[in-house]
């Protein structure tokens, strides 16, 4: 009886034993879930990192484009304005005119 008692006692006892050891396991499996759904936040962070740092070289590049074109309005308009100089300094010219006065004289004899 005794022997009985003492094997069913083991029996519990691995039993127990068992549950901890899946606990455990279970308890580890979680942490593992836990570590992969941090794992998953991270990358998705740092793809929206990736993303901003996309857009804000796009912004920088959308402004040094407008400064180019803005650069080039002024070459554009800069020479326009030497053209315009250019063409008013050509069209005067200067006149020169030279009189000539003839005087002659009338001897009368009378």
């Amino acid at each position: 009886m005794l022997l009985i008692l003492l094997l069913l006692l083991l029996l519990l006892l691995l039993l127990l034993l068992l549950l901890l050891l899946l606990l455990l396991l279970l308890l580890l499996l979680l942490l593992l879930l836990l570590l992969l759904l941090l794992l998953l936040l991270l990358l998705l962070l740092l793809l929206l990192l990736l993303l901003l740092l996309l857009l804000l070289l796009l912004l920088l590049l959308l402004i040094l484009l407008l400064l180019l074109l803005l650069l080039l309005l002024l070459l554009l308009l800069l020479l326009l304005l030497l053209l315009l100089l250019l063409l008013t300094t050509t069209t005067t010219t200067t006149t020169t005119t030279t009189t000539t006065t003839t005087t002659t004289t009338y001897y009368y004899y009378y």
